[in-house]
């Protein structure tokens, strides 16, 4: 009875959201659809065979799901993730010339929205993320991809999340506009510029199985996250949530130990009917968030130190 409530919940993503992201994303496309062809064109005249090769790896690699999904081709992730750095630079010098939009209502108008939005959305991928994984009897790891018609919604649902990550760079602008530069930090940069093409990787292999498990455990970090900055909003009850912040940061490094439990099960079993490919990406990745994150909360922990001691 309670999974037959489950299954007949309306949250499954719908396909005329994938049709309409279609259009989106190669409407966008077509900007550098000129440069693409051009380095292309260089590639097969330097190295035809690695080009060869290149495409071979593609078509025999690619998920069935994901051929019915939008932006797949490496090169638009790219030509994203340098977008992100290009207006991140841009923003950095106006806003040294410009005024802080810290304390003007348009702004905190935005950042209400923007948090909301995000810890709305975020929260919904998580609901439907678990839902899809107890719908096909998905144990909490070691699931094989399904490539089956049945798997087509968890594939939606986790490529929703792949493209949220674009959206999520409207944190780090958000932080320049406000003149947050101390904000920007060589993590901060590193994680939204690396997390967006690190999931194209995992879309593009396996948007079923196992990868379920980071994405909705992240979702979940970014509903308290994003509550959080939600409330924070408000200066006075910002001032009440201070001390909460490191906890958010002892969330999200939880989060990537977890992740890394996995990725070494994983490689450890190695099981045929899941990427060995991703749970060495997800190892890797994982090692150097738990590195970068544990310097900066070490970092906090010491500034949160002096302030005290003055």
């Amino acid at each position: 009875m309670t999974l037959q409530l489950l299954k007949d919940l309306p949250l499954e993503v719908p396909d005329e959201i994938v049709d309409l992201a279609k259009i989106f994303f190669d409407g966008v496309s077509k900007y550098w659809a000129p440069l693409h062809e051009e380095v292309r064109a260089i590639a097969e005249h330097v190295a035809p065979g690695s080009v060869a090769q290149h495409d071979a790896w593609m078509r025999a690699n690619i998920n069935t799901h994901s051929k019915e999904l939008p932006l797949m081709n490496p090169f638009d992730v790219f030509m994203f993730a340098m977008l992100y750095l290009l207006v991140l630079l841009v923003l950095r010098i106006l806003m040294s010339v410009l005024p802080s939009a810290k304390e003007t209502l348009p702004m905190k108008a935005f950042q209400l929205w923007h948090n909301f939005f995000l810890m709305a959305l975020s929260f919904y991928m998580m609901v439907e993320i678990i839902r899809q994984a107890i719908i096909n009897g998905y144990s909490v790891w070691f699931n094989n991809l399904d490539n089956s018609a049945a798997g087509w919604p968890m594939a939606k649902i986790l490529w929703i999340f792949y493209v949220s990550k674009i959206y999520e760079f409207m944190d780090t602008f958000i932080m320049m506009l406000r003149h947050s530069f101390r904000q920007v930090t060589f993590l901060h940069v590193y994680h939204h510029c690396s997390v967006f093409p690190i999931w194209w990787c995992v879309i593009f292999l396996g948007p079923t199985g196992d990868s379920y498990w980071s994405a909705a455990l992240n979702s979940w970090v970014h509903v308290v996250m994003y509550s959080y900055y939600f409330l924070a909003t408000s200066d006075k009850i910002g001032q009440r949530l201070k001390r909460w912040k490191s906890y958010i940061t002892i969330c999200q490094m939880t989060q990537f130990a977890l992740n890394l439990v996995q990725a070494v099960a994983l490689v450890y079993v190695s099981m045929p009917g899941y990427p060995i490919r991703l749970a060495h990406i997800l190892l890797v990745y994982m090692i150097t968030l738990l590195m970068l994150f544990y310097n900066f909360y070490r970092s906090m922990q010491k500034a949160g130190g002096k302030q005290k001691r003055q």
